[in-house]
Parts: C-alpha cells; structure tokens; sequence
C-alpha cells in the first residue's frame, strides 16, 4: 500500500510524522522541566529564608562587635590547634591530660584545662592552666612537684596564695610546655 502513495505524498507523510514525534518529545521534555521546577521551588525557599537568616545574623552580629571578637578567638583556636598538631609527634594533649589526671592523687581533683600561647619579644611558648581544687596545702604541693617531674612540662607556677589556704584549696596552676 506504501507503494501506491505518490512520491510527494509520501514526503509529506513523512514530514508530518517527524513533526509530530518532535512535538511529543517537546512536550515530554515541557512536562519534565515543570516536575523539576515544583519540585525545586520548595528547597530554593528554603535555603534563600536560611540565607537571609545568616545575613541577619552577621550585621546582628557585627553590629555588637560579636563578629571580630568571634574572629580572634578563632584564630586563637586555630593556632592552638596547628601547634597541637605540629607537636603531635611529642604526645597527644589527651596523654597529657592523662598524665597530669594521674599525678593528682587521691586528694587532688582537676576541674579544667586551658592551653593559651604566650608570646612574649622574644619567643613564644604554650601555657597549660589547670585549675582544680585540693584537700589541703601539702597535697596541693605534692601535685606541682608530681606536674614538675612530668617531661614534657618546662616548668610549672603556682601562686603562693595557693598555698596560703587550709583545706579545700582552690588552684590555678601555669604549666609551660617545652618546645621541641
């Protein structure tokens, strides 16, 4: 029967067919693009509100001053951590604290840790603090003798008004890391 249809005819069958096949294919294409669209307005709501929510923060924020006090201490944190990791070969600062836990003894509890560095004209080096309480002056003295001893502490401070208290002493004690 195809070969009864006239050459033109034919061409013309031919032309309407592929303009139909492409005119489907639009569409299908129309169709995906919308289910695309609705599905993505939802999240470009979403992270545009926690966008604007962000920028709100950050003039809340640098409008108190929060902002570049916020800033140092980061790159406080920073170098702290880059000098962690750079030591990291001399003992882990979790081995140091295990270390200082176990030369507390029975009668000495360590409340906390802050590790800071000190730069001073000529060099810099880190300060640990460890601040706890103790039962009584002698135990505290025993425990700075036992923090001394340790051999990656340089030398340790602890203020005589420390040592001024009968019992359940409050301390601050300033443990200066040797540098390798």
């Amino acid at each position: 029967m195809a070969n009864l249809i006239p050459t033109t005819g034919k061409r013309q069958i031919v032309l309407e067919y592929w303009a139909r096949v492409v005119v489907v294919w639009m569409f299908v294409l129309a169709l995906a693009v919308g289910i695309v669209a609705v599905v993505m307005v939802p999240t470009y709501v979403l992270v545009n509100a926690q966008n604007r929510a962000f920028d709100d923060r950050l003039e809340e924020a640098s409008s108190q001053g929060l902002y570049e006090t916020t800033k140092s201490e980061l790159h406080t944190a920073h170098d702290l951590a880059a000098y962690l990791l750079s030591h990291q070969s001399n003992g882990s600062f979790v081995e140091y604290v295990a270390d200082i836990d176990t030369s507390a003894g029975e009668y000495v509890r360590v409340n906390g840790y802050q590790l800071a560095t000190v730069e001073d004209k000529k060099s810099s080096h880190v300060v640990l603090s460890i601040t706890g309480t103790a039962r009584n002056r002698e135990e505290l003295a025993t425990f700075k003798e036992a923090v001394t001893t340790l051999p990656w502490i340089e030398s340790v401070e602890l203020p005589l008004s420390s040592l001024a208290g009968g019992e359940d002493i409050l301390f601050t004690m300033q443990a200066t890391l040797i540098e390798k």
